[in-house]
């Protein structure tokens, strides 16, 4: 007796399948996709990643797009106040596989009214932290910045594993803190002797006058980066 054993046709489903996944390894954003077409599409994998501290330092990982700057409030206000200038090298680093882009923006923030609040401060792009300096000039950044933003990762697809690295540079510069000065008294007195003859003293007093600010009052500081990627022909 033969036993026909019955035949199997093979499906093929032509269509495509896109999965999608976010992960934080080690203060990372991971984000995982592939993406199959037909049969024969191929498989992506990369990450993003954004963090921001002190040139040679542990930067910090960025937490929900997010990341800042923390700066040492009495410090830098004690050197201020000692050399009437002060500054600080700013690292970003920024990565994203893929073809996705990468944008940020940095915000700068409210000084206060201590003494980095009295003092003129501004933050501009460094080629390199060495270029950060008190009394140093800004020079022109590339294409990719402008003003407090930069676009450091187009979106054209990359497989780097080296992160961008950009430089930027607060400086702040004080004349003289407030209320500070000489103070000068001159006092003069007349009267007439039992003589009747007219008698005149004069006498005069000086005295330097401190501020009512002190360094070791001034808070910390934290300036904020906050980033996002976006895909080809989106605006960053």
């Amino acid at each position: 007796m033969t036993r026909t054993r019955p035949s199997r046709s093979a499906v093929v489903f032509a269509g495509s399948l896109a999965v999608g996944a976010t992960l934080a390894i080690g203060g990372a954003s991971l984000a995982l996709w592939s993406d199959a077409e037909h049969l024969s599409g191929s498989l992506a994998m990369g990450y993003e990643r954004f963090a921001v501290g002190a040139p040679g330092a542990d930067l910090i990982p960025a937490d929900g797009g997010s990341a800042s700057f923390a700066i040492d409030g009495q410090d830098a206000a004690s050197t201020l106040a000692t050399d009437g200038q002060w500054a600080a090298a700013i690292q970003v680093d920024s990565l994203s596989q893929g073809n996705k882009g990468l944008h940020y923006t940095l915000t700068e923030p409210d000084w206060g009214e201590g003494i980095l609040g009295a003092a003129a401060v501004e933050i501009f792009w460094v080629p390199a932290p060495e270029d950060c300096r008190p009394g140093a000039t800004p020079t022109p950044p590339p294409a990719t910045v402008e003003d407090h933003t930069s676009t450091p990762v187009p979106a054209t697809y990359t497989a780097n594993t080296e992160a961008v690295s950009e430089f930027w540079c607060i400086q702040a510069e004080l004349d003289a803190l407030p209320g500070t000065g000489e103070y000068r008294n001159l006092a003069r007195v007349t009267a007439t002797d039992p003589s009747d003859i007219q008698v005149e003293s004069t006498d005069d007093w000086n005295a330097l006058v401190g501020s009512h600010l002190d360094p070791a009052e001034e808070p910390d500081h934290a300036i904020p980066f906050t980033y996002s990627t976006f895909r080809p022909g989106d605006a960053p």
